[in-house]
């Protein structure tokens, strides 16, 4: 082969890879202009506390309900879904159990554990205008150092101009608002979880698919800037309540009480609040029975006036008090504050007074387990 030749072969081979470069550029340019990230999902329902209940047990499975009501999956609900997968039995096996949840029930699923830095860039390959796909995260809950409470949330925008993410988020509500920054710091360091679902070929034909006019989303109520992080201390309240740490939960939920914004929550919110309290004051001081009249003042005086008419409108808490309703979740009162006050009066020896008190709960919800227990107890 002459050199002419040989030369005249690689011009050609340079050329047909520079030719081939622009169309896979022109492509790829031409993907990127069609894909929008700055961008809503529209049609994400959300399911959170200030539309459904207080229950601990159901920030885990709202997120699941989130991601298959925007699919029109009508095969699970969130009470069923809160029983498979409780909020207080969330842990690294949980990770594991979500992908082959979804897998077993017909989905795709792409399961990302991604490096720092990365979680955003594998999240907007499907949340944009193109694909459409919602992406469950697990995060902590706020970047508060004194926080230790964490959960899924649900992404459904991302904004490149304005540099932020938009999340339905059970404590902090619908459409809820993060920095790039701070949605990045929000992963722990220990466990990037990244979960995007979407149905199978299947599944498509047997499920009730995506809403052709999904209705725009609601607005985020002033309730929700209000006591979001009242909210979010509440559940470390929760966690360190159950973990014998009631010297912190009590700290915790003082704070809540007496902040100016506490007066946002439902009147039936704040009557568990109080009874909490009480009975963490209550476990507190078992030791120091001059201290439990405390106790009895606190419920007689801050709990039991707020606990009357809860199932009456408040604020913009309307959608909250139907679900109470249609679950039985509430009438008028709440029962928990007349069973702190049993434990109370039964730990002083009033027993008599500690049957009333727990009678009292079961006249309110006669189902209600912990006051027969007790009852069963004092026989």
């Amino acid at each position: 082969m002459t050199q002419d030749r040989l030369v005249k072969i690689i011009l050609l081979a340079v050329a047909a890879i520079i030719i081939l470069a622009v169309i896979i550029f022109g492509f790829y340019y031409f993907y990127q202009s069609k894909t929008d990230y700055n961008y809503t999902i529209p049609g994400v329902p959300y399911y959170g506390f200030y539309n459904h209940s207080f229950n601990t047990e159901l920030p885990i499975a709202s997120a699941l309900a989130e991601v298959l009501g925007y699919w029109g999956d009508e095969r699970f609900n969130l009470p069923d879904l809160a029983k498979k997968f409780p909020t207080s039995q969330f842990n690294q096996q949980t990770f594991l159990d979500l992908p082959k949840f979804f897998q077993d029930n017909g989905y795709e699923i792409y399961s990302g554990k991604a490096g720092t830095g990365k979680e955003l860039k594998e999240i907007k390959k499907f949340v944009n205008s193109k694909n459409k796909i919602p992406v469950i995260v697990f995060q902590k809950n706020s970047l508060n150092p004194d926080r230790i409470s964490s959960g899924l949330r649900v992404v459904i925008g991302v904004f490149d101009k304005e540099q932020k993410v938009i999340v339905h988020d059970y404590i902090f509500g619908n459409n809820y608002e993060i920095s790039y920054q701070d949605f990045q710091k929000l992963f722990p360091s220990e466990q990037k979880f990244i979960l995007a679902i979407w149905p199978s070929a299947e599944l498509t034909g047997k499920i009730k698919g995506l809403d052709a006019n999904p209705q725009p989303y609601p607005e985020r109520t002033v309730t929700m800037d209000k006591i979001s992080n009242l909210l979010e201390a509440g559940f470390d309240a929760y966690i360190f309540s159950s973990l014998s740490g009631f010297a912190i939960a009590s700290h915790l939920l003082e704070e809540i009480l007496e902040s100016p914004d506490a007066v946002y929550f439902l009147p039936a919110h704040r009557v568990y609040l109080y009874s909490l309290l009480a009975l963490n004051q209550f476990y507190l001081y078992q030791k120091e029975p001059q201290k439990l009249d405390d106790v009895i003042k606190l419920i007689n005086e801050k709990t039991l006036p707020l606990n009357h008419d809860l199932s009456q409108p408040y604020g913009d808490w309307t959608e909250q008090l139907e679900y109470f309703k249609n679950y039985n979740f509430l009438t008028d009162k709440i029962p928990m504050p007349f069973y702190v006050l049993g434990q109370v009066y039964l730990a002083k020896g009033n027993k008599e007074l500690a049957r009333k008190s727990f009678e009292e709960a079961l006249k309110i919800y006669p189902d209600y387990s912990w006051a027969k227990e007790a009852i069963a107890g004092l026989k």
